[in-house]
């Protein structure tokens, strides 16, 4: 009777290890983003590392770098975008940056998202200048200039008054994202 015994454990063992692996891998899947985490590196003096959950999406990667420099006609913009924060992801299953610098507020924010194809191509840009947001149109970012050297990033667009569409202005961007 014990080799009988024996032999039931063996096979509860050969079906319950086989499917604990199938459960451990479904769970793992990209089907089901829950519990994701996505890890933040600040490159600020004193590094940081941290782990944030994250949900719907898939795990991206995101750094905290310089100002940009920002030109609106042809005029440096005085505004305070900091702090900047990049982020790469995917977006319609195509690779993104996904650029932020400072705050909704009158002291300046900026937003840039570039579909990093080759080349590469403006997703979205809005500007936030006093009481002023300039945003693209489908128009605009159709025609906007995106250039890539190493962790240089530059777009040329032209940008439509939120408030009056009848206001244009052409914009220059240019920021730094590194991966760290």
């Amino acid at each position: 009777m014990p080799t009988h015994t024996s032999n039931r454990v063996r096979l509860a063992v050969g079906i319950a290890v086989p499917a604990l692996a199938f459960s451990v891998a479904a769970c793992s899947s990209d089907d089901n983003h829950t519990g994701e985490t996505v890890t933040v590196t600040q490159s600020a003096p004193a590094a940081a590392t941290e782990t944030v959950p994250k949900t719907g999406a898939p795990a991206s990667t995101a750094t905290q770098g310089p100002a940009p420099k920002v030109l609106l006609d042809g005029t440096p913009v005085q505004a305070q975008f900091a702090p900047s924060h990049c982020e790469w992801g995917e977006d319609d299953g195509r690779p993104q940056l996904d650029f932020d610098a400072g705050h909704d507020d009158s002291a300046g924010d900026l937003d840039v998202e570039i579909n990093l194809t080759a080349p590469p191509t403006l997703d979205d840009l809005s500007l936030e200048i006093g009481n002023t947001e300039w945003e693209t149109t489908a128009e605009d970012r159709a025609g906007a200039k995106v250039t890539v050297d190493g962790d240089t990033y530059r777009v040329i667009s032209r940008v439509t008054d939120d408030d009056d569409s009848t206001k244009q202005a052409d914009v220059a961007v240019t920021f730094t994202c590194s991966r760290g």
